[in-house]
């Protein structure tokens, strides 16, 4: 790998993303399975604002 291109596992805009992707995923898997429509709302809620976050953060990142 060239330096210009670092490895996505190393950033934290990625580890970001993937955690949101990750708690939005059981979040769903919560809301369909259980009909519990808070706790999956919120979850989900709180997925898209990590998962905007890891965004920002990459946009950030690149600017550098």
């Amino acid at each position: 790998m060239s330096s210009d291109n670092p490895n996505p596992l190393r950033q934290k805009s990625f580890k970001f993303i993937m955690a949101g992707m990750i708690v939005f995923v059981t979040a769903m898997f919560r809301l369909f399975g259980h009909n519990d429509l808070l706790l999956g709302s919120i979850e989900s809620l709180i997925a898209i604002g990590l998962i905007i976050f890891g965004f920002k953060l990459q946009k950030n990142e690149k600017n550098k």
